[in-house]
C-alpha cells in the first residue's frame, strides 16, 4: 500500500502550478496542507472502504501514480481541518483561477477537498485509466503589476486628478502605470523602452521602434507585427527608408487602403494616413519607417479597409497587438482576448491615443519584453521593436 503527500511525485506542470496554488492560498491567508498527491490501487480500495471515495472507484485515475494529475488539500489547523466550508470556497476560487478542476463542484460525489488538472473537464477517470492523459498544464502566470495608489482625503485625490490632467494622463484618480509612465515621459525619465501593464494589458512603451521581418521567433523588445502572407509581410513595411511590402493587405484583392503609421526623416513626425501603395500614398524619400494594420479610434473603419465577408475574422475576440502613438512616444500593447471593438475603446477613452492601428492576432499576437513574454516560440514574419 502506498500513498504520498509530497508534491514532488505529481507531473511537473501540474507540481508547478500545485505550489503557486499554495503561495497564492498563503497571500490570501488561508492555511493550506496538501494531504494527499498519489496513490496506489490497495490505497485507493482502502479510501473506498472508509468512505473517502465514491464506491465505484476502486483504481486511482487523477490520483494514480502513473498520472500525478490531483492532489487533496486540508486547512491546516488542528482539529479544523475539513469543518470550514468558507475556506474551501475561497481556496477553490484561487485553484479554478490558475485552471484546476475543483471536486467541490461534482454532483454525485462532492468532494471539496480535491482539486485536479482535466483540461477544463476534457479527460475523465476512464480516459485516465486507458492512459489518455491531457496535455501540459500552462503555467499561472501571476500578476505583478504595480499596485493602484488612490487618495484617502479630497484634498489627496484633488491632487492625484491634477497631476494626472498636468501630465495628460487619464485623471481617474488612481496612479498606477499609466499615470506613472506619463510621469517618466514629462521628465525625460532614462528607463525606455519600458515594459508595464497598462489596464492589464502587457505594453512596451518607446521613443523609437523598428519594424522588420525575423523569420523567426519574436526578439527582445517586441511585439508581433502586421498582417502576413505566410512567407513574407504582405501590410504596408518600410525599414530604414527601404521598402519591405509596397501595398495594403487588401489592395491586391479588394482595392482597398490601410492605415499606415509612419516616421518622416526630415522633421522627426510621427503621422497616420490611409495607404493603398506606398508609391502612391507616402513621401517615400522622406520616410524612415512604417507599419500598416487597421485603423482604429479616428481611422476606425473595418468596411473601408476591406475587414468583411472572410477577412472579417480579424475582428474577432482573441489576441491582438497594437501600435500607438502619444505623448511623443511609441505604445505596443498586447491585448488579451478581446474584440477590435473593444480594442478600439480601450484605445479611445484609456490609452488615450493621439492614434492607433491594430495588427494581426490570433496565433500569431506575442510579445516579448522583460517582464512580460507571451507565445514567444511562435515563428514571426513582421515584428515592431521597441528602441
Amino acid at each position: 500500500m502506498f500513498h504520498s503527500r509530497d508534491v514532488k511525485y505529481l507531473r511537473e506542470d501540474v507540481r508547478v502550478n500545485a505550489k503557486i496554488f499554495l503561495d497564492l492560498c498563503k497571500e490570501a491567508g488561508l492555511n493550506v496542507l496538501i494531504t494527499e498527491t498519489v496513490r496506489d490501487k490497495a490505497y485507493q480500495e482502502y479510501c473506498v472502504s472508509q468512505g473517502w471515495a465514491a464506491k465505484t472507484a476502486t483504481i486511482p485515475t487523477f490520483h494514480s501514480v502513473e498520472a500525478g494529475l490531483a492532489f487533496d488539500i486540508c486547512k491546516n489547523v488542528k482539529g479544523h481541518e475539513y469543518d470550514d466550508a468558507e475556506f474551501f470556497k475561497k481556496a477553490s476560487s484561487i485553484g479554478k483561477k490558475i485552471g484546476f478542476s475543483w471536486g467541490g463542484d461534482w454532483k454525485s460525489f462532492v468532494d471539496r477537498t480535491h482539486f485536479q488538472w482535466d483540461d477544463n473537464k476534457k479527460y475523465s477517470s476512464s480516459m485516465i485509466k486507458a492512459g489518455k492523459y491531457p496535455p501540459n498544464m500552462p503555467k499561472y502566470e501571476v500578476d505583478v503589476s504595480m499596485k493602484e495608489i488612490t487618495g484617502a482625503t479630497s484634498d489627496e485625490k484633488r491632487m492625484i486628478k491634477a497631476i494626472q490632467t498636468a501630465t495628460g494622463a487619464l485623471a481617474n484618480g488612481v496612479i498606477g502605470n499609466q499615470t506613472m509612465s506619463d510621469i517618466a515621459i514629462k521628465l525625460n525619465a532614462k528607463c525606455f523602452p519600458l515594459n508595464v501593464k497598462l489596464y492589464g494589458c502587457p505594453a512596451i512603451i518607446a521613443k523609437d521602434i523598428d519594424p522588420f521581418n525575423p523569420n523567426s521567433v519574436i526578439p527582445l523588445n517586441c511585439i508581433s507585427g502586421s498582417f502576413n502572407g505566410g512567407v513574407a509581410p504582405c501590410s504596408v513595411l518600410i525599414r530604414n527608408g527601404e521598402v519591405v511590402c509596397w501595398s495594403a493587405c487588401h489592395y491586391v484583392s479588394l482595392n482597398k487602403p490601410e492605415s499606415v503609421i509612419y516616421k518622416l526623416r526630415s522633421t522627426g513626425e510621427v503621422k497616420i494616413k490611409r495607404v493603398k501603395t506606398v508609391s502612391d500614398d507616402l513621401p517615400l524619400y522622406d520616410v524612415v519607417w512604417a507599419v500598416g494594420g487597421m485603423g482604429l479610434m479616428d481611422f476606425y473603419d473595418p468596411e473601408a479597409e476591406g475587414f468583411t465577408g472572410v477577412f472579417s475574422d480579424v475582428l474577432r475576440k482573441t489576441n491582438h497587438t497594437v501600435l500607438g502613438y502619444r505623448n511623443g512616444m511609441m505604445y505596443g500593447v498586447y491585448c488579451p482576448n478581446m474584440t477590435a471593438s473593444q480594442i478600439n475603446t480601450l484605445c479611445k477613452s484609456k490609452m488615450m491615443f493621439d492614434f492607433a492601428i491594430m495588427l494581426d492576432g490570433g496565433h500569431i499576437a506575442a510579445i516579448n519584453a522583460r517582464d512580460n513574454k507571451i507565445n514567444t516560440s511562435q515563428k514571426q514574419l513582421y515584428v515592431i521593436k521597441f528602441l
